[in-house]
């Protein structure tokens, strides 16, 4: 567990306070005891590297997701550095399909194909075990 080193508690929630650096504080698990978005992306990352081994790994997104991706990337780095070193961020402006759909606007995992979502409850539960 990295709570207490990497993560800390905040009125019943799980959190990481890197303000000192500069980053945003991030709820992780919220009180109820829900991953939230970042430590679902810290579970794809864990994942990821157990499942497709790899050398090097490339994350695209928007612009407005530097600072969040700031976060999710320091958190990683305290967590597992091996695996940080492999990590690296680049941002763009905002994709839009051809139809004009934002990336964003993708389906919720509830809407996905029944075989993609195992790999869904696979990453929230490695987000939680990572923390």
């Amino acid at each position: 567990s990295h709570i207490g080193t990497v993560f800390s508690e905040s009125e019943g929630a799980i959190v990481f306070d890197e303000s000192r650096s500069g980053l945003h504080t991030r709820v992780f698990i919220t009180k109820k005891n829900l991953p939230t978005y970042e430590a679902k992306d810290l579970g794809v990352v864990e994942t990821e590297s157990e499942e497709f081994p790899y050398d090097s790994r490339i994350i695209f997104t928007g612009n407005e997701q530097k600072d969040y991706m700031r976060v999710i990337f320091k958190a990683i780095e305290l967590i597992n550095p091996d695996l940080a070193a492999k990590q690296t961020h680049r941002s763009h402006g905002l994709v839009k399909f051809g139809d004009g759909t934002k990336m964003s606007s993708l389906p919720h995992s509830s809407q996905m194909p029944p075989r993609s979502r195992p790999v869904t409850t696979r990453i929230a539960s490695s987000a939680v075990i990572w923390l």
